[in-house]
């Protein structure tokens, strides 16, 4: 039966465990993303019937707005599914207003993320995969523990030292099944021949997929902590000691 307990996990029972928290608070994450998603949509709309310089101009704001999107949507799936987790509840309002503050350093961490990565699979792809593995969990970082995004970057290298292989099989497997569900999405749409029913429906499915990805990559951060630093018996013991922050996030400020 599957379980959302805090344990150490095969690639198969993270991304399990991911759908399991999806589940149990399908409605708060589908809000989330509806809410984030719906400037994304027009100004992808507005981009297909414009020419010239104001198409491009728009391009450029719907990448701009999708960047910050997924800072948000990425930033609210990891602190709503932290809390919960940690054995606590999913608030969405509670969510937003804790991670709007975070969501600059979100902005920062993953433009690093990209300069590093990006190169990487243009060059050579194996160098930029490995990158991006041991880069996986800058925005969980930033997110739960509170940090900067240089230190976050620095933190996710040491997390995922001597476990690149486990980490990149994982999300290997998530993002296998989501550019699987994604690319035959895309073909059965081709057949209708109308981008903006592409544009709608392509949309619609990263609002409700976008959430397990995020959930996968969070259950794969704490699973790296519980196998590197025995996070599981302290946040026991966090818990039993009753400091409310290390129950909701899993990281106790000095």
């Amino acid at each position: 039966m599957s379980d959302a307990s805090l344990r150490a996990r095969s690639t198969t029972e993270i991304v399990d465990a991911a759908f399991t928290l999806y589940r149990r608070d399908f409605l708060q994450y589908i809000m989330v993303g509806a809410i984030a998603y719906s400037p994304m949509i027009v100004f992808s709309l507005l981009t297909q019937s414009m020419t010239g310089t104001g198409q491009t101009l728009t391009a450029v704001a719907v990448g701009i707005v999708g960047l910050v999107i997924a800072a948000i949507v990425g930033g609210a799936v990891t602190r709503m599914g932290a809390d919960v987790y940690l054995g606590g509840h999913a608030d969405v309002g509670r969510t937003v207003a804790a991670v709007l503050p975070r969501v600059p350093m979100l902005i920062v961490g993953a433009l690093l993320a990209m300069l590093m990565v990006v190169p990487g699979l243009v060059l050579l792809i194996v160098p930029g995969l490995y990158l991006a593995t041991r880069l996986f969990g800058v925005s969980q970082i930033i997110v739960i523990e509170q940090r900067g995004a240089i230190d976050a970057i620095s933190r996710s290298f040491a997390l995922t030292k001597g476990r690149a292989g486990h980490v990149f099989l994982t999300l290997l497997l998530v993002y296998g099944l989501y550019f699987a569900l994604s690319f035959g999405v895309t073909m059965g749409l081709a057949l209708f021949g109308s981008t903006v029913l592409q544009t709608v429906v392509n949309s619609v499915l990263s609002i409700f997929c976008f959430p397990i990805l995020g959930l996968s990559a969070l259950v794969l951060y704490y699973d790296l902590r519980i196998r590197n630093e025995g996070f599981d018996v302290e946040h026991m013991a966090q818990s039993l000691d009753g400091s409310p922050y290390a129950s909701s996030t899993g990281h106790q400020r000095a």
